[in-house]
């Protein structure tokens, strides 16, 4: 059995990944960046999780003066 700590688990913010409302940029090229991501994290040895986060109406319940 695998254990890690948390100094062995690297957490990242996917924003220099950003593919939404981007001009010239599209799913498709999200998608092979992840798959590159993946594919090279696991040549290495090493763990390779996945969080797929998708909101639902959450523009719509945020109070826009906020974000302003």
């Amino acid at each position: 059995r695998n254990h890690c700590n948390n100094s062995e688990i690297t957490i990242f913010v996917m924003n220099t990944y950003h593919f939404g409302f981007q001009p010239g940029r599209n799913t498709t090229q999200a998608l092979v960046s992840v798959v590159d991501r993946i594919s090279r994290a696991l040549k290495q040895g090493e763990v390779t999780i996945g969080l797929l986060v998708d909101f639902q109406k959450t523009f719509d319940t945020l109070q826009h003066k906020i974000l302003l």
